[in-house]
């Protein structure tokens, strides 16, 4: 069982981009989400940010729900949210979508209360290697400082584009996204 302690970790202070991330993981924790025990910390929070990204996709069908459990956990790099403590995350979405603070403040208490602390609890898959080891490779090089002023554009033909976005290759182009952008050469 996750202790609470343990989830409440995961979303204060800076989230699963908190320095100390390897000692907030209980070893239990660390085996079911198959973190491997020598992984660096790109590849130790790219496998928590996996593994909580497809905890929230499962357990919560609502768009504001996942948005809102997003940004708790600071699973995303969002230059607006990486080095921001979790009422400054919620208050920055608040603002983003029009949405109140403190109704986001108590409906994030209740999803957790309700929902998340037990699906924490529950299995999970092994993370696709490929994925965790490319978003390790991006967090590993991230600066939230840069990132907001020095977006690289990646330029990809149009039929590769098409590929991308009809095909499997969604995971792709949200990478050339979260690089800065995608640009469409005929």
């Amino acid at each position: 069982m996750v202790m609470p302690n343990v989830e409440s970790s995961l979303r204060r202070e800076r989230g699963v981009r908190r320095p100390d991330l390897r000692q907030v993981i209980d070893p239990d924790l660390a085996r079911r989400m198959h973190i491997a025990p020598n992984a660096d910390r790109p590849l130790l929070l790219a496998t928590v940010a996996w593994q909580l990204d497809w905890l929230i996709k499962r357990t919560f069908d609502q768009k504001r729900d996942r948005l809102l459990l997003s940004a708790a956990y600071n699973i995303e790099r969002d230059p607006r949210l990486t080095a921001l403590s979790l009422s400054q995350r919620i208050t920055v979405v608040s603002e983003r979508r029009g949405w109140s603070a403190s109704r986001l403040t108590s409906l994030l208490s209740e999803l957790v209360r309700e929902r998340m602390r037990f699906a924490l609890d529950g299995p999970y898959p092994v993370p696709d290697l490929a994925v965790v080891r490319e978003q390790a490779s991006i967090e590993a090089t991230y600066d939230p400082r840069r990132a907001s002023t020095r977006l690289a554009l990646s330029v990809v033909p149009s039929a590769d584009l098409t590929s991308l976005l009809t095909g499997s290759g969604w995971r792709e182009l949200a990478v050339l996204a979260l690089r800065g952008g995608v640009a469409i050469r005929d």
